[in-house]
């Protein structure tokens, strides 16, 4: 089997700050198993399940909070709906599952972008991984192939998640604040 590899660090982005989507109940616990199954099969590090609505946060700490805060009371709360597997050669996007690129979602990235006034320049592709590392193409398509391509799961998303990230390990990931949306 492949193992996950040391991945090139990231000094400079690093302590940081992320907004995270996570879904809860059942369909929490399924993907946090499929995760820790295939942390415990490939050796590759434990996350919990999310959608990174928004990561590298610009601010201090307390800025990112008001911001956060801020966002929160501007989103209504909407659904996900995972589709089907996908994978890369990127490390944190090694095996994912697509999502249904909904206005709802596209509009939450826009609106987290407008209010934390991120200039980061990259495309949002929303997606909720459930594998990190550098593994050969033949060991992701077997695991599309056990898993079955097409994952159709529909969760609701009723907060967001401020995550600060002191380095790449999952390990060294917290939970600081969750902020309910507006509407709840």
């Amino acid at each position: 089997m492949g193992q996950a590899t040391e991945k090139q660090k990231l000094p400079d982005l690093f302590p940081s700050h992320h907004l995270w989507l996570m879904p809860s109940g059942e369909i929490y616990d399924r993907l946090a198993n499929i995760i820790e199954d295939f942390s415990n099969k490939y050796g590759s590090p434990f996350f919990e399940p999310h959608v990174t609505l928004l990561g590298f946060l610009p601010g201090t700490k307390e800025e990112i909070l008001a911001h956060s805060l801020t966002l929160a009371k501007t989103l209504q709360p909407f659904d996900i709906r995972l589709t089907d597997l996908g994978c890369q050669d990127t490390y944190f996007q090694c095996l994912y599952l697509n999502l249904d690129g909904t206005a709802e979602i596209m509009e939450a990235h826009s609106q987290a972008r407008k209010v934390f006034q991120s200039s980061r320049s990259s495309e949002f592709t929303p997606h909720l991984s459930l594998l990190y590392g550098d593994y050969p193409r033949e060991i992701k398509d077997q695991i599309i192939s056990s898993l079955g391509k097409d994952f159709c799961l529909k969760f609701a998303i009723t907060d967001i998640h401020l995550i600060h990230a002191e380095s790449e390990d999952p390990k060294r990931w917290t939970k600081i604040q969750r902020f309910q949306l507006a509407g709840i």
